[in-house]
């Protein structure tokens, strides 16, 4: 539809990262991405685990996904009081200097993911979590994360609006697309369309910034399990849609 072409456009030439030059704003303008090692000390990471972990004793704040092998909280910041104080002093100006509004609406999503057949991986499977619309997401992870277990996987650029001009032509689908099939992707690299995913395998502690309106996954998980809390941001007050 012509409407999404116009948003898309619209999306971009309103869009406050476009015109930063700080480092991770940068980042996220030309890869999609920017990467921050021990953001969390091994102390506050086991303070943050130990919290972590005894919410999911409450199953009514477990929703299961990915045949039974994603176990979420969605909104445990609202739903539970789960709150990690250095993560919101630090993404909440981020937010503000990557979009253009400046209001901040956000939620926290807490993901246990454990091996187990028939799992897809934290989201299940490759996807934009919004075509039209930049959108901004932090992942913490509380456990050791290597190509076996589960790591965050991205399309460098594929943020850019070009990009998802050219990956909807190729596949012959529309802008408002969000899913998109393994063979899809292998397709896309092979006719290099889109370069092979980058991996994110990090010791706990690691913090993945990523504008997710590009192609991103949780890569299923061959061994193991993945501790990881995912902070949401929005331009509009939405987030409670996921849990009530």
């Amino acid at each position: 539809m012509m409407l999404n072409y116009i948003k898309l456009f619209l999306s971009d030439l309103f869009h406050k990262g476009n015109y930063s030059s700080k480092e991770i704003i940068k980042d996220l303008r030309t890869k999609g991405y920017h990467y921050i090692p021990n953001f969390l000390s091994e102390e506050e990471i086991i303070i943050v685990t130990k919290d972590f972990e005894s919410l999911y004793q409450d199953e009514n704040l477990v929703k299961s996904e990915s045949n039974g092998c994603d176990l979420r909280i969605y909104g445990a910041d609202e739903r539970a009081n789960f709150k990690i104080s250095k993560l919101d002093e630090f993404s909440i100006p981020l937010f503000k200097s990557f979009s253009f509004f400046r209001k901040a609406y956000h939620f926290i999503l807490l993901g246990w993911l454990k091996k187990g057949k028939g799992n897809l991986g934290s989201g299940g499977g490759w996807h934009r979590d919004s075509p039209i619309s930049h959108q901004f997401k932090t992942i913490l992870y509380l456990t050791d994360v290597d190509e076996t277990n589960g790591p965050f996987q991205f399309i460098k650029g594929s943020q850019n609006w070009k990009n998802n001009l050219k990956v909807c032509k190729y596949l012959n689908l529309p802008l408002s697309n969000r899913r998109f099939k393994n063979e899809d992707i292998d397709s896309l690299i092979s006719q290099n369309v889109i370069p092979p995913p980058t991996t994110f395998t990090s010791k706990k502690g690691g913090l993945i910034i990523a504008d997710t309106r590009g192609l991103h996954r949780g890569k299923p998980l061959e061994n193991g399990e993945r501790k990881a809390i995912t902070r949401y941001h929005f331009t509009s007050d939405i987030g409670d849609k996921f849990y009530k």
